[in-house]
């Protein structure tokens, strides 16, 4: 069964954490879905936008041209929350519970934000308080369909590599879930070290 800690506790931790080992930096004020978190997440570049970056067959929402348009012309401009996107968030909570108790291990939706490339960022559906594990959880058809053959949608490659690139993590674990079926975890490791070293144009 997975333990709770105090706030204290957990803001300690992350407190030492963050000032001596990991290369990001956590924004607790930033709750995803608030209107800080969308203009946060819409000045930089997070998970969700490295698919279009990578382009090819990764992209399938819009081109680069039109997500560099976007972020630079509405800074603040994100989808408004409806019932779809609360009920997938709804759905990415069971499931991280359902996870939690398989593995006894607490998981947290923070928001991360590397320590020297600001614009470097992303929004987890779930890492550890150790930082050593981290959670992709996807609620559809096409995932599941994906990862009931072993392989996770090329779609969410670009996602689960930004991740690791922001975390330092060498592998992320993907949950496919949907209702009335078992959820199906997937570990893809880090395909090279990725750098960053100037800020996009």
């Amino acid at each position: 069964m997975a333990g709770e800690l105090s706030k204290s506790s957990i803001s300690n931790c992350i407190s030492w954490k963050t000032k001596f080992i990991i290369p990001f930096f956590l924004l607790n004020h930033a709750k995803q879905g608030s209107d800080i978190w969308k203009s946060w997440r819409n000045a930089g570049v997070g998970a969700s936008d490295a698919p279009t970056i990578m382009g090819g067959d990764y992209s399938i929402w819009e081109s680069v041209e039109e997500l560099a348009y976007r972020k630079q012309s509405f800074p603040d401009n994100e989808p408004v929350e409806n019932d779809r996107m609360k009920e997938a968030v709804d759905q990415q909570r069971r499931v991280r519970r359902r996870f939690e108790k398989f593995t006894g291990q607490k998981f947290y939706r923070f928001c991360l934000q590397h320590k020297e490339l600001s614009w470097l960022k992303a929004s987890l559906n779930g890492i550890s308080l150790d930082f050593s594990r981290a959670i992709e959880i996807k609620c559809n058809r096409i995932a599941y369909q994906y990862a009931e053959d072993d392989h996770i949608a090329p779609q969410y490659i670009p996602k689960l590599q930004h991740i690791m690139a922001l975390t330092d993590l060498q592998e992320i674990e993907f949950i496919a879930w949907l209702p009335d079926e078992e959820p199906i975890v997937l570990k893809l490791a880090l395909l090279q070290k990725v750098c960053f070293t100037t800020r996009p144009a």
